[in-house]
Parts: C-alpha cells; sequence; structure tokens
C-alpha cells in the first residue's frame, strides 16, 4: 500500500514523509517541482501540480491513501482521478478557520472549505485535520529579532494554542495507517494557550536576547501586511487576531487526546529552532570593485532609468535619438537624419520612427524633404531633460562614487542636445 504525499516541500508534509519512511510504509513525495525535494534514502518522488491534471494519474498510480494539500484549483478532476486509481482514504490538511462563523465569505478559511466539501462529496473515505495557529507562524518575527529590532503588533495581547507541525504530522500519520480518524473532522491545537507578547517572552529567555514589543495601530498593520498578501486576506487575519484578545483560546485535540503523546509546547519549538532567531552576522567589509563592474552597472543603470523615463514620454530610445539628431540640425533632411543614425538602425526603422513622430506632432516639414522640431516636440525633449535631473538626484543618493561619475558622463553627452532644445523652447 502505497501512500502519496502531497505538498511534499512543506513543513508538515516532509514530517508526514518521515513520519511514514520510519514506520517501513510505502510512501511517494509529490510536488510540483520534485527536483527540489529532500526525502529518506528510498522514498520514491513523483511530479504533481495540484492544479494541473495532466499530471495527477501518473503520481496516483498504485496509491491508496492520499496525504492531499488544500488546492481548490483541480480538485474536482483530483477526486475523479483518485477514484479511477483505486484510492481508499485522503486525509487532507485543511484549517480551523472552516470552523468560524462566515467561513464561506472568508478568504482564509475558502480554500480549505472548498477541497472540504468536494471529498464530502466524493465516494472516498476521509479525515479532515482542521489544525489551528501553526508556532511556526513565530517565524514571522525573525527579521526584526535577528536585527535586535522590535516587533511590530497590532494586537500583541492576542491568545493562540500553536500547534507543533510534527504533532500535526504524527496524527496525519496515524490517520493514514489506520481507520479510527476515518470520517472524522478533527480541530488540533497545541498544549497551551499564548499571548503573541509572551511567546516573544518564551523565545527571549530561550535565546537569551531581549525582546521590545512595539504596539502599533490596525492601520499600519494593514499597509506593512499588504505588501505581502492580498487585501481579504489581511483584513480577515486581523479580525482574528482582534478577537483573539477576549481570553486564552480554546484548546481541542492534541497528540494527547488522540494519540496518547504529550503534545509539544512552543517552547520546545523554539528551542528546536533558536538559530532562526540568532543575530545576524555581521557583514564584512565589502572589496573593492574593478572599474569595469561599476562600468557595467552604470550601464544598466543608465539604460533602466532612460528607458523607463523616455516610455513615460511615449518614447523609445531610438525615437529620442532622432529627435535629438533633428534639434541639433534642424531644419534637417531625411537622408541626413538616415546618415548620421545609420549605426542604430536601418533605414525602413529609422524611417518609421521618423513617421511615428510626424503623425504624433513632435516633428513637422517646414518643406519637402525636410524635418525640423514642433513645439510640442521642444516641451518633450525638454521634459526628460528634467527627468534625468531627477535621475542624477537619485544617483547621488544610492550608487557608489565611481558609477556615479561613469553614469553623469554618459548622459551628459546623451542629453547635451535636450539641453539646447530646453533654452530653444523657452525663446518666443
Amino acid at each position: 500500500m502505497t501512500i502519496l504525499v502531497t505538498g511534499a516541500r512543506g513543513t508538515v508534509a516532509q514530517a508526514v514523509v518521515a513520519g511514514l519512511h520510519s514506520a517501513g510504509v510505502p510512501v511517494r513525495a509529490a510536488s510540483a517541482r520534485p527536483a527540489e525535494l529532500t526525502v529518506p534514502a528510498g522514498v520514491d518522488t513523483a511530479e504533481l501540480g495540484l492544479d494541473r491534471p495532466e499530471t495527477f494519474a501518473p503520481a496516483l498510480r498504485g496509491v491508496r491513501r492520499v496525504f492531499l494539500y488544500p488546492e481548490p484549483a483541480g480538485i474536482e478532476e483530483f477526486v475523479r482521478a483518485a477514484e479511477a486509481a483505486g484510492v481508499e482514504h485522503v486525509v487532507l490538511l485543511s484549517s480551523s478557520t472552516v470552523t468560524r462563523p462566515g467561513a464561506e465569505d472568508d478568504p482564509l478559511a475558502r480554500q480549505s472549505l472548498t477541497v472540504e466539501r468536494a471529498l464530502a462529496a466524493s465516494g472516498l473515505a476521509w479525515t479532515f485535520l482542521r489544525p489551528d495557529a501553526f508556532t511556526v507562524n513565530a517565524l514571522a518575527w525573525a527579521h526584526a529579532l535577528t536585527r535586535s529590532l522590535p516587533v511590530q503588533l497590532p494586537f500583541p495581547d492576542a491568545q493562540v494554542a500553536s500547534i507543533h507541525p510534527r504533532d500535526i504530522a504524527d496524527v496525519a500519520v496515524a490517520a493514514l495507517t489506520g481507520d479510527s480518524l476515518t470520517g472524522r473532522a478533527v480541530t488540533l491545537t497545541g498544549p497551551e494557550s499564548l499571548a503573541f507578547r509572551e511567546q516573544l517572552a518564551v523565545i527571549a529567555e530561550v535565546t537569551g536576547r531581549p525582546v521590545t514589543v512595539q504596539e502599533i495601530s490596525r492601520a499600519e498593520a494593514e499597509q506593512q501586511m499588504a505588501a505581502h498578501m492580498p487585501a481579504g486576506y489581511v483584513a480577515s487575519l486581523l479580525d482574528l487576531w482582534e478577537a483573539a484578545c477576549d481570553g486564552p483560546a480554546d484548546l481541542a485535540d492534541t497528540t494527547a487526546t488522540l494519540l496518547g503523546r504529550p503534545a509539544r509546547t512552543f517552547r520546545q519549538w523554539v528551542e528546536e529552532n533558536s538559530d532562526a532567531f540568532a543575530p545576524a552576522p555581521e557583514q564584512p567589509e565589502p572589496k573593492p570593485m574593478p572599474i569595469g563592474y561599476w562600468l557595467r552597472r552604470a550601464d544598466k543603470a543608465l539604460t533602466d532609468a532612460m528607458d523607463a523615463l523616455l516610455a513615460g514620454h511615449g518614447l523609445t530610445r531610438l525615437g529620442w535619438q532622432v529627435l535629438n539628431v533633428v534639434a541639433d540640425e534642424a531644419p534637417v533632411t531625411d537622408a541626413r537624419v538616415l546618415e548620421v543614425m545609420a549605426v542604430h538602425a536601418d533605414a525602413p526603422t529609422l524611417t518609421a520612427v521618423v513617421e511615428k513622430a510626424l503623425a504624433a506632432g513632435w516633428l513637422t516639414r517646414p518643406a519637402p524633404g525636410q524635418l525640423a522640431l514642433t513645439g510640442d516636440g521642444r516641451t518633450r525633449l525638454a521634459e526628460v531633460l528634467a527627468r534625468v535631473g531627477a535621475f542624477r538626484e537619485r544617483a547621488a543618493a544610492g550608487v557608489s562614487p565611481e558609477e556615479y561619475r561613469t553614469t553623469m558622463r554618459v548622459l551628459e553627452r546623451l542629453t547635451a542636445n535636450a539641453e539646447s532644445a530646453g533654452a530653444e523652447s523657452a525663446t518666443p
């Protein structure tokens, strides 16, 4: 009987694979990127993207039980493929959020709830594991703690009963290798309720380093979190934490109630992972880089900045250069433009750029076969020049002296014509 473990790069799934392998159970670890898996010797691996139905049948071949990650995108197809492959039992890593009021509209719960319903409506036997907060969520504080910065929290007194990932894995292994949990939806927690500030105090005790908690407003937290997750998830998570300030978190089933083994504590998890909160190593002084390195960086910085500011004015690099040629020699013939610009592009390409500039009203023909800048064309060159000045300021603040000097030399050559065009545009 082979057991398939999906999402096998995840913390819980890795522990499930290790637990099944230690018990001598044939196990196949599956991932959308199997080459990145680290599994015990002798464990089979397979490619399985839960949103790619074409990967289902090969991964399910010979499988009788499945540890499933809650991906709703392809769940209907997965159920059909599992039934066709002869799968008998699916153990789902769900979430305790599905038990809360309004779960259907809660982005934190919707994913797991969709998968639960698809499995419950199928002909497969199932077990739903609904863990509450994970101890590994504390890793979100590692960036601040390793740099001796305050940990900013909107609700530092929110209470959670965090569960150790290996406790979840132990229950999953029991469900996959036995029948006592078949047909059950089990909410899982750790053995104790702790406020976030109490969890941070545990980290301080274990690491021997002081921890500062800084309370921030909900609005400040929303702004910070929006950089990492969609707004709906942010609002749902903050609502959850705010409600958790009312008192100790409810304790549900643990490894003690289900398996007769003591549940792992938050302190135990911190002791096992204390290196994650160790001071960040001091960075050595960087070695001086050769001028060739700075030249390459300067050229890349210049290219990116110029392309961006030109695009903001409807121009390409080639169009900018054509306008400069016209500004420098106006009125100028088409033949002269093609001659000067021949090193940059072929005649048909240059002709197309000229026609586009004419159509856009940046160039005009004072006489047949001649080109000159319009007032709009001069304005565009002047605007780009102003943006180049802003780039100079950013470069002065954000690059090395060598890179700045090199970039400025190149910019001076590129913008000389724009300066004269800008002065000319101010003349009545």
